[in-house]
């Protein structure tokens, strides 16, 4: 290796220690709404078609049905994949509660992604 090239790697390694301090000091992501003008342009773009991921649009009809129940399917397999002792048994509900535990544990921290406030109603969940 040649002495300028030890120089090119010092300043690429500060450049990246920099970055990552700056980077750790932002705040968290946030998810946006699309601006509205930015809709207008092209409504489709931005709107959901066959599945609402988090609570943006969770409240359209349209996204509902089918979609809610192959995502509860899909959440029912991968907690059978959750490796047992005794493979005869059922431990769905053990994991589920784990999950939920922790996801309850987060929930603040998943709000604070969105750029607007996001409440998520327990008691409509309860209901589905």
């Amino acid at each position: 290796m040649t002495e300028g090239s030890d120089d090119l790697t010092e300043t690429i390694h500060k450049t990246i220690k920099e970055g990552t301090k700056k980077a750790e000091s932002m705040p968290s992501p946030c998810i946006f709404r699309v601006p509205k003008k930015l809709r207008k342009v092209k409504k489709s773009a931005y709107t959901p078609q066959l599945v609402s991921i988090g609570p943006l649009h969770s409240n359209k009809e349209h996204l509902k049905s089918p979609m809610e129940d192959i995502k509860k399917q899909y959440a029912e397999a991968l907690f059978k994949r959750v490796p047992t002792a005794n493979p005869t048994m059922d431990f769905t509900l053990v994991v589920l509660k784990q999950c939920v535990e922790k996801m309850k544990l987060s929930l603040d921290r998943a709000r604070d992604c969105y750029a607007e406030k996001v409440e998520v109603d327990v008691e409509k969940m309860k209901s589905r």
